[in-house]
């Protein structure tokens, strides 16, 4: 059997939706199947142009066209495994346990420790490397020919994969100079994926010479399956399964142990270009799964050479891939993972999430709103923290102020709307022709009650303007003056409310 790799460098952002519901929001795979490549390969009379040997390359599975993974430091990455487990709020994943191989013992000192195991569920890795994949989503508008407009409530939204990134896939062939046609007919600049008519689902593929993506095969005391692509299963009576038999996997014998195995499954309903429309329903086992096989009499070697070429049904399309008793599910004495990935920060692997929309006038408008809303917010944050610090350095020498003080100070501060007349209102010492102050707290009963403490509510009122400004002051005043009572009532009924 002859590999070929190639990389796949998108000009574009991709769309190719996980699912095929049409009410909830898209997502996209996070892998472009290989059915995309095989679709590459035929259209355009491509097909007929292979005569004879078209059955043998679209059809038989004795041609593979792999899945794109994403490139992780010019490496094709791999699938986390299903049975990979981390201790739950370790979100830097420092240790791995291996599922398999976790004992009764291990579960109960997590347990007398308080704590769980989590499995992991997304992302890909190579040697020691981890990487989300990455997107960006757009949101969009239908678009009325008649009307030269946007249609009314027809919004919708795509997740697309991010351009830029780059993956790498492969083709399997018995044929080489079979193999050299068909990478004749891919190499170049192809559309995939929905929308290609618009602004997504531009790639240019290129092949990659003397690259090699082999994995080694330890010996173990079982044999595990780890599926480095999705497969789809069919029972005896001709049904789908998510449960393949021992003679689905080339065993022997019926040395499966469930309980061991870490298994994930999806259904789909895949697109068929030329017939522009959907095919059956296929559910499968998705891609990371792991399954043990025990007491199985041979030896990994012997057993990855007899399921090479894949397991399943569609290996044309590159499902059924799997590695055998690969070194990321061989631990240590302590279920470990001997040298667990990390994190990375790779330019073709950053996460991002984006809105890409053609910027226009709207976009000034939109960001100006959104910075004065950050604005705001923040100055309310200043508002409750010049609060809390008032109360707690001034409630025991402003216990003597009523809450109907307090309250009517509140009023004035809601009621006048400029910050200099409300200050003037509550704190002005300029006399009228009575001799009188004009400040509510400079004169009458309020004077004497507010006579050694109103300079430092004045105080507190002119810092929040000078951090924040006037309005936020006037707002710090009303709310201060809620607490303020409140906390005052509560002294006189010991405590409580009414």
């Amino acid at each position: 059997m002859i590999t070929k790799f190639l990389k796949c460098t998108f000009l574009s952002d991709i769309v190719l939706n996980s699912n095929t519901a049409t009410e909830e929001q898209f997502k996209s795979l996070d892998y472009i199947p290989g059915a995309n490549f095989l679709g590459i390969v035929a259209k355009n009379n491509n097909y007929k142009e292979f005569g004879d040997k078209a059955y043998d390359i679209f059809h038989s599975g004795k041609v593979r066209f792999g899945d794109a993974h994403i490139v992780i430091d010019k490496k094709r990455s791999l699938k986390m495994p299903t049975s990979w487990f981390y201790e739950k709020g370790d979100e830097d994943k420092n240790e791995i346990y291996i599922h398999h191989k976790i004992t009764d013992k291990i579960h109960e000192e997590f347990t007398k420790k308080g704590k769980q195991l989590k499995q992991i569920r997304s992302g890909y890795f190579d040697d020691d490397k981890v990487a989300t994949i990455p997107h960006s989503y757009s949101l969009k508008s239908a678009y009325d020919r008649e009307k030269r407009s946007s249609k009314e409530k027809q919004m919708y939204g795509y997740d697309a994969l991010q351009k830029g990134s780059k993956w790498i896939f492969y083709i399997e062939a018995d044929d080489e100079n079979l193999l050299n046609k068909i990478t004749d007919k891919i190499v170049g600049k192809h559309n995939i994926g929905r929308s290609k008519t618009a602004q997504y689902g531009r790639v240019e593929i290129e092949m990659l010479d003397n690259y090699n993506n082999d994995y080694k095969v330890n010996n173990s005391d079982e044999l595990i399956i780890y599926f480095e692509s999705c497969a789809i299963f069919m029972d005896e009576f001709g049904e789908p399964t998510f449960q393949p038999s021992f003679s689905d996997l080339k065993l022997e014998n019926d040395n499966i142990n469930w309980q061991k195995s870490q298994i994930r499954t999806k259904s789909f309903a895949p697109w068929n270009y030329k017939r522009k429309t959907r095919d059956a329903d296929r559910v499968c086992i998705d891609k990371g799964s792991v399954i043990i096989i025990e007491n199985e009499n041979i030896s990994p070697v012997e057993f990855a050479g007899k399921v090479k070429s894949g397991l399943g049904l569609f290996k044309n399309e590159g499902f059924g891939k799997v590695l055998i008793n690969p070194d990321f599910l061989i631990p240590d004495e302590n279920a470990k993972l001997k040298n667990p990935p990390q994190s990375t920060k790779n330019a073709d692997c950053k996460q991002q999430i984006t809105a890409i929309v053609e910027n226009d006038e709207s976009d000034k408008i939109i960001l100006d709103f959104l910075s004065k809303k950050q604005s705001e917010e923040e100055k309310k944050k200043k508002i409750i923290v010049a609060t809390n610090e008032f109360v707690k350095k001034n409630k025991d020498k402003f216990k003597s102020i009523t809450s109907s003080q307090w309250s009517a100070v509140r009023e004035i501060a809601q009621r006048i709307t400029d910050y200099t007349k409300m200050m003037k209102e509550l704190f002005s010492e300029d006399k009228d022709e009575r001799g009188i102050k004009g400040g509510f707290l400079m004169h009458g009963k309020s004077e004497q009650k507010w006579r050694n403490k109103y300079k430092d509510l004045k105080a507190a009122i002119e810092n929040v303007a000078e951090n924040t400004d006037e309005k936020f002051a006037r707002k710090f005043l009303v709310n201060l003056c809620s607490q303020m009572a409140k906390i005052n009532s509560q002294d006189k009924n010991g405590g409580k409310n009414d």
